[in-house]
């Protein structure tokens, strides 16, 4: 019955793509690295100047396994994945859709009992576990993009996007998760003379994720962690009147503004924000609220662009604040309706502060002369999407400092990484080759856990966090590669002097296939941990569980202290959870200052542009 509600709901969003299945030869990538307005959230802005014709297709397989990942996620992943893109002009009117289908499955996951996606911060409130399980995931994706002319000098556009995710944890205390998140956000553009434009963009989504705890064994009750923030938590338990289905709901509401020129410098600055809260409410018969988190992202992005010859340069600077805090709630049971909500109070606060610049310098197929049919930079550089080199260069920062208020705990960490790349595209008479390479470094600045609470022999105070600021405060090198064949389906024309054109559309097929892997080493985590007063992990039978595995190369400011621990009963070896804290404070210092681990990426896929 949900595959048969999911097609209702797909059906409408895929026939707005299908005005853009027809169209010239082109993957897309230059197009939409020259179109600075593609690249902002504003989408009436696609129409102020035309994105080229493009539609792709690709079908692939990702994998990864190694010891270094936190331990969220999984030792190993594979991921089947599908996306189909394109651009088109229909009269007046600018289209740009894509559609995606990942089948994701994660194995040697711990302290995640709940959620799709515990990283989320809108997730803090969470249960977890400490069993070794798999996750199953699915996610459909689906959003288009349109620009219509409202008049000579300003532009109206709308952004749409629907994403259905289906989760399913494998082993007890198991759950099964379902969510939707949907975002509409109109815009408009003003052309304001001498090649200026002042852009607007509004924001609303909203989002619910249903998770359902349950037991495929039903005689053996499970014991879960309800987690409040690092380190801190109640306990409860699946089955037998425990715990009941979850509900995550959230309405968000946010915007930016724009100033873009077009003219020998390509150049668009934005600045904006969005506002999250999210509330978990347990039973849908006699809700009780569970917790809060409110979410707030200020953005501030820049992209400059600008050709000399054959190179054309891009810079981007995208930077972001993020503060989160996490709201509890005293209630009160009624008898007969639920529960009455006594106070409720910020217990702790996230913050994120992160930037990253990226350089890229094309080497394009013909001159720019100033010459090419359209206006302002970029015009004849490369104008038929292709380009011979591309060498890009990228400097990331990140910082993450979360505290919880009373007991005092925090997890903090910060760092940077540099990133350079090249990529040579080489042009056969019927194929093309495209052969890549770049080398990522990661430089930790330190970071720290401390506790000081009840919990402090707990498994997630003593596992859990020192396990994953060693991963998150580890430097690393990682390095990879990519190779890209696409063969034309009819011979392309060429020119007078026997070299391919730039906007040859003799064929509208080609085919081919995709190759990537890359290689992650890191070396010895950074960071501290203080563990102080005297507490127990209160259940016997605490599982010490195996490594987790995190994507080297993930988020340049991943929420660490996002997600937060407890502790589960049933599962083979464990502490008997009646250390001091002391004791434990001694011991869990095995678990950091050693070797994070590696981690291997592979990929493989086949690709259509039509």
């Amino acid at each position: 019955m949900r595959n048969r509600h999911r097609k209702r709901l797909m059906m409408p969003l895929l026939l707005v793509f299908l005005p853009i299945l027809a169209g010239a030869q082109d993957d897309g990538y230059l197009a939409k690295e020259k179109s600075l307005w593609f690249n902002s959230s504003n989408a009436a802005g696609i129409g102020v100047k035309d994105l080229q014709v493009y539609n792709t297709a690709d079908l692939g397989y990702r994998f990864e396994t190694g010891s270094y990942h936190r331990m969220q996620e999984g030792s190993d992943c594979g991921t089947l994945g599908f996306n189909t893109q394109g651009a088109a002009k229909v009269g007046n009117i600018q289209l740009w859709g894509q559609f995606s289908y990942d089948n994701i499955t994660a194995n040697g996951t711990r302290f995640n009992t709940l959620v799709f996606n515990p990283f989320d911060e809108r997730f803090i409130y969470n249960a977890a576990d400490p069993v070794v399980s798999q996750w199953k995931r699915q996610v459909y994706d689906m959003e288009f993009k349109l620009s219509a002319p409202l008049g000579k000098k300003i532009f109206g556009g709308a952004h749409v996007r629907y994403s259905d995710r289906i989760a399913a944890k494998q082993q007890d205390p198991r759950a099964e998760s379902t969510s939707y998140d949907v975002s509409v956000s109109p815009s408009l553009v003003f052309r304001v003379g001498n090649g200026s434009s002042l852009g607007v963009d509004l924001a609303y989504s909203h989002m619910l994720e249903r998770s359902a705890p349950t037991l495929s064994n039903g005689s053996v009750l499970q014991n879960v962690y309800v987690l409040r923030g690092l380190g801190n938590f109640t306990e409860d338990m699946v089955g037998s009147g425990g715990l009941y289905t979850m509900y995550y709901t959230s309405d968000a509401f946010g915007g930016h503004i724009q100033y873009a020129l077009d003219s020998d410098l390509g150049l668009l600055v934005e600045a904006g924000g969005e506002y999250k809260p999210t509330g978990l409410r347990q039973d849908a018969v006699h809700p009780r609220d569970m917790g809060r988190a409110n979410v707030l992202d200020l953005t501030f992005a820049t992209q400059a662009l600008f050709a000399r010859g054959q190179f054309l340069h891009k810079f981007r600077l995208d930077a972001l604040c993020r503060m989160t805090d996490g709201i509890e709630y005293s209630t009160k049971q009624v008898q007969g309706s639920g529960w009455e909500v006594l106070a409720e109070s910020i217990m702790s606060t996230y913050s994120t502060v992160s930037a990253d610049l990226v350089y890229n310098c094309f080497v394009t197929e013909g001159g720019n002369d100033g010459s090419g049919s359209g206006s302002g930079v970029g015009s004849g550089a490369g104008s038929g999407g292709s380009f011979i080199w591309d060498f890009s260069g990228k400097a990331s920062f990140f910082a993450k400092d979360d505290r919880y208020i009373a007991p005092a705990s925090r997890f903090s960490y910060s760092g940077m990484s540099l990133t350079a790349g090249a990529r040579r595209r080489i042009i056969f008479r019927r194929s093309t080759l495209d052969a890549g390479l770049d080398i990522t470094a990661m430089k930790s600045f330190g970071g720290r856990y401390e506790y000081a609470g009840v919990r402090s022999g707990s498994v997630p105070v003593n596992e859990w966090y020192p396990h994953d600021l060693n991963v998150l405060t580890a430097d690393y090198l990682r390095s990879g590669i990519t190779l890209s064949w696409l063969h034309r389906a009819a011979p392309a024309r060429r020119n007078g002097h026997g070299t391919r054109t730039s906007s040859d559309n003799s064929s509208d097929l080609s085919y081919g296939l995709t190759f990537n892997a890359a290689y992650l080493s890191a070396g010895a985590g950074s960071g501290t941990v203080k563990i102080s007063g005297t507490g127990t992990g209160s259940n016997s039978g605490e599982t010490a569980g195996s490594d987790s595995a995190m994507p080297g190369g993930s988020d340049s400011a991943m929420p660490g202290g996002a997600s937060t621990g407890g502790e589960t009963v049933g599962a083979a070896g464990g502490s008997s959870g009646a250390q001091t804290g002391a004791q434990t404070g001694a011991e869990n210092g095995a678990l950091i200052g050693v070797k994070a681990g590696s981690r291997l990426f592979l990929g493989i896929g086949f690709k259509l542009i039509f």
